[in-house]
């Protein structure tokens, strides 16, 4: 992750509870937008697309506007193969990419929050949808 907080942690993504959260430095010297998260499959997959669950119990921090990048290499991201804006809402919200890609690297970018208060972004969890 770009940056993440003790409270928030970005092991908190991928917990498989929506109760947790990720949530970027907010304290101290704070980066503003973009934000990213990149997840490492371990090995090539079938990615038909993504999920994103916003934080719950508080709207500080849900983004709307993203960009989703895959990789077989971390270093080279290429053209976003999403690009897209989540409504304000608690519901999980999946995306599928126009055709499925093969890769290791998946790249989560928040590109701006729904809260234009405030520069930090949070999720309660964030992964992949697989081709069975």
């Amino acid at each position: 992750v770009s940056s993440d907080e003790s409270d928030g942690p970005a092991a908190n993504l991928v917990d498989g509870n929506n109760g947790t959260y990720w949530h970027s430095k907010w304290q101290g010297d704070v980066p503003g937008y973009p934000h990213e998260v990149q997840i490492d499959l371990g090995s090539k997959k079938a990615v038909k697309g993504f999920y994103y669950v916003p934080r719950q119990g508080s709207a500080n921090g849900r983004i709307k506007e993203y960009e989703i990048y895959v990789s077989n290499n971390p270093e080279k991201w290429g053209r976003a193969v999403k690009v897209g804006s989540f409504p304000q809402t608690t519901d999980k919200v999946e995306e599928l990419f126009a055709r499925k890609k093969r890769c290791r690297y998946v790249r989560f970018v928040a590109v701006s929050p729904q809260d234009t208060t405030h520069p930090w972004a949070t999720a309660a969890e964030l992964g992949v949808v697989l081709e069975n």
